[in-house]
């Protein structure tokens, strides 16, 4: 039996695929997460000790920067085994390196104790995260819309895009706590506690994902033998005007989150007189907000489309930007998690349908790597956001030229929306019939 003739049928145990892709997601973004809030708080003082405070914080934005720069390696990897062997699999193996690698950042030694080693293992653990995490989001959302009908295919998407906001919810959370417990004391030790929690999180979502089967069209690719040599040629070849829509479509609201959870966070820290503690929890309960506003936002898009839901969350997102100093100028704590808080439901009206929407984009026989490629390049473009913001601060350009990259960046996305084609109603395993671009032209293994 082919993919294509293969209709996709529900699974018959939907919550248990929704979960173990929101599992598994949780697990791997809070490790990322952690980092983001280390980063945003303490590891500048602690590896770059030698450098000015400002050139500190720029050094380890740039550290998490690394991270994203690694992603798309990631999904080219992991994709490429994705296709070609399954996803479930796969998924199993990008947990265990992603755990691997945030152990290590939290029993790894500081500048104090080796010197300028530090930073560099620092940047070596960094870059296996992003590697790591490259194959996750891809992944997840494949196995998890492979297992959906057509009218719920945005909601199961969705399950990867919660998992990742609670992931970075509970991140910033336990972050936060340790920060409020520590005190002054979270250079002495405290801040290797949230990467050791890690152990907790893998074992949760090893445990929900060994429970969920591989989909049913990617066992009819396996057992007709459909699979492409080489799924990266194949994505970049034939597919080339996907990816790039794909990018598009999720760098600006990519970016406007990491304008937040990164950048602001460590501004509101130096230079607008907040706690570390303040920041860290206004971005745990906004974050935590997003984990039920993008499943709400995907099932209305089921009902309306994916296009109009993610449009209207785009045009949004601009507006509160408008606002956004002004807001942050207050002194008033309050008013900061308010707009965090804003921002994160607007935010779960972008990224809750967007999976749903990189999902149609590609054919079964490239789906993971088309998916993860998409999404980890735009990555690169909302992953940097922090360092590109403190420097455009450092450069003198004012609070005025973040608003700006903001603006163009969800521009840049509402126009990319405008050409993606309609697929709500089309059969994932029919995906490669549509359009001029059919996998059935490639050379099969």
């Amino acid at each position: 039996m082919t993919t294509s003739a293969l209709a996709t049928k529900p699974s018959r145990s939907p919550a248990r695929v929704w979960w173990s892709a929101f599992a598994g997601s949780a697990m791997e973004f809070y490790d990322f997460s952690v980092y983001s809030a280390a980063s945003a708080v303490i590891l500048g003082p602690l590896f770059f000790n030698e450098a000015e405070p400002a050139i500190a914080t720029i050094l380890s934005f740039a550290t998490l920067a690394i991270g994203y720069v690694a992603r798309p390696i990631g999904a080219v990897v992991w994709g490429h085994f994705g296709d070609r062997i399954g996803r479930k699999s796969v998924l199993i193996w990008t947990m265990i390196v992603m755990a691997i690698a945030t152990l290590g950042i939290g029993v790894l030694p500081t500048a104090s104790d080796i010197g300028s080693l530090a930073p560099v293992l620092l940047v070596v653990l960094r870059l296996v995260q992003g590697f790591a995490v490259g194959g996750e989001w891809g992944g997840s959302v494949t196995l998890a819309t492979e297992h959906s009908g057509t009218k719920r295919r945005a909601f199961a998407g969705a399950a990867t895009a919660a998992g990742a906001s609670a992931g970075y919810s509970i991140g910033f959370g336990v972050f936060a706590l340790v920060a409020w417990l520590a005190g002054d004391a979270i250079a002495d030790g405290w801040w290797r506690v949230p990467f050791l929690l890690t152990v907790v999180m893998f074992a949760i979502a090893l445990f929900l994902r060994l429970r969920v089967e591989e989909t049913p069209i990617m066992k009819a690719m396996l057992e007709s033998n459909e699979r492409v040599r080489v799924p990266i040629a194949v994505v970049f070849g034939r597919h080339w005007r996907q990816v790039i829509i794909g990018v598009f479509v999720v760098a600006g609201m990519f970016a406007t989150s990491q304008a937040y959870v990164g950048f602001l966070v460590a501004y509101g820290v130096s230079n607008l007189g907040y706690t570390a503690a303040q920041m860290l929890l206004a971005t745990t309960i906004s974050a935590g907000l997003n984990v039920f506003a993008g499943p709400i936002a995907s099932l209305i898009a089921d009902k309306l489309g994916r296009r109009t839901v993610v449009l209207t969350g785009i045009g949004l997102l601009a507006l509160l930007t408008v606002f956004m100093w002004p807001l942050m100028h207050t002194g008033l704590f309050g008013i900061v998690l308010l707009t965090f808080c804003l921002m994160y439901t607007i935010y779960g009206l972008t990224y809750g349908p967007v999976a749903g929407i990189l999902t149609e984009l590609f054919p079964t026989q490239i789906r993971y790597s088309g998916i993860s490629i998409a999404y980890q390049l735009a990555s690169i473009i909302g992953g940097t956001t922090s360092l590109v913001c403190s420097a455009l601060i450092a450069g003198g350009l004012g609070e005025i030229s973040i608003v700006l990259y903001i603006f163009l960046l969800l521009a840049v996305s509402a126009v990319a929306l405008l050409f993606v084609p309609k697929h709500n109603d089309t059969d994932l395993a029919n995906v490669a019939r549509v359009g001029k671009n059919s996998t059935a032209q490639a050379a099969t293994s």
